[in-house]
């Protein structure tokens, strides 16, 4: 999804097959599709003192957590704006968008 400063927004999670299934009908709007089989599903959520909590569940029932504790969330948010902003000559301007979409506060002129 791309916001209207063309800045490319995060998506829900999907599964590699509800991806294939998105790529493979924007040619052709009219193209009815069969509801994806869900193969997993993962939640992310903020735990009580800081840290991420991310837990995928498959078909099957299994569970995979992996608990990013608060101290090593700071270097996480450096490693992934480096990721997404790398190379980008609208680097601050997209992540100042990035920021106040989410209700983050900043600081800068």
């Amino acid at each position: 999804m791309l916001s209207p400063e063309g800045m490319k927004v995060p998506e829900p999670f999907m599964t590699a097959r509800d991806s294939a299934t998105k790529d493979r009908v924007r040619g052709n709007p009219l193209k009815s599709l069969k509801p994806a089989r869900r193969e997993r599903s993962v939640s992310m959520a903020l735990t009580p003192d800081d840290a991420i909590e991310l837990t995928e569940v498959t078909a099957q029932g299994h569970e995979n957590r992996l608990h990013i504790p608060v101290e090593s969330v700071s270097p996480l948010a450096f490693a992934l704006v480096h990721e997404m902003m790398r190379g980008r000559l609208d680097a601050v301007d997209a992540l100042r968008n990035l920021l106040g979409q989410y209700g983050i506060a900043y600081g800068g002129s």
